[in-house]
């Protein structure tokens, strides 16, 4: 990995235009067929290990059809190899049955010492992400930060304020974009175990504050819910990367320069 310090010392785009779209299509789990000849399929891991996920998640009130199956593999081989990832969901909520499945199985697996993450998601969905949470997965302790200024204070205080070593007094914590712009600095502050931003599309602009906020969270691991299909041409691409795994990319202000603005 190459930090660019100055717009010139951006690379000749024929050099790096090509393998950055082939890093974000093979991320995908819903490639289109038009796709599928120019970047190779995702793995959804053996039958034996499809099977050892459906099982895993019989105890936690969570029945997957086969579709979800190979999603929620798909998510654990990228957490099991420190991976982050974009789902394009061919219809709107596909991906959260399978997204909760991987954080209901980090939880399983580790222990809460492996968390707590961090779901960001729309305003009318957040609530939805917490009840599903609460009703899909028992074991996981779920915490909503919304509302006003003062109870997302006491909620943060209580959130950051657990001794070192100690077990997070929640497992997840939800919340919207909204107070993620206006908590950035609070937020910014815990070691995430895996942010995921449900429709990611919102903060796609390179500059944006949100984008900023976004990108200055400290997380493990990324998982980025996307309307399908995705947009194919470059400037959008980076902003996705730019979210996927802030640093790999030059930083935006030099990537406005280079190809304008989003």
């Amino acid at each position: 990995r190459r930090s660019f310090q100055k717009t010139q010392d951006l690379p000749n785009s024929a050099s790096w235009i090509r393998p950055l779209r082939s890093l974000i299509l093979c991320a995908l789990q819903n490639e289109s067929e038009s796709n599928a000849s120019q970047s190779p399929p995702p793995d959804f891991g053996t039958p034996s290990q499809r099977q050892g996920a459906s099982t895993q998640l019989d105890s936690l009130k969570m029945a997957l059809q086969p579709q979800q199956v190979e999603i929620l593999v798909w998510l654990l081989t990228l957490s099991n190899q420190g991976v982050s990832g974009i789902l394009a969901e061919e219809t709107p909520g596909e991906g959260l049955v399978p997204t909760m499945g991987l954080l209901a199985s980090l939880k399983a697996r580790w222990g809460p010492q492996v968390g707590p993450h961090l779901v960001v998601a729309p305003l009318r969905t957040a609530p939805i992400w917490k009840a599903e949470l609460v009703k899909r997965c028992p074991t996981l302790k779920v915490a909503l930060l919304t509302g006003t200024a003062e109870a997302r204070t006491c909620l943060l205080a209580e959130i950051l304020g657990a001794p070192t070593g100690a077990p997070p007094p929640y497992d997840i914590c939800v919340t919207t974009y909204e107070v993620c712009l206006r908590e950035s600095l609070s937020l910014q502050q815990p070691a995430w175990g895996c942010l995921v931003l449900d429709q990611g599309s919102r903060a796609l602009a390179l500059t944006s504050p949100l984008s900023e906020a976004l990108r200055s969270l400290q997380a493990r691991q990324r998982v980025i819910l996307a309307a399908s299909p995705l947009p194919t041409d470059l400037l959008h691409l980076c902003a996705l990367a730019g979210l996927l795994d802030p640093g790999l990319l030059p930083p935006p202000l030099a990537m406005e320069a280079l190809l304008g603005p989003l």
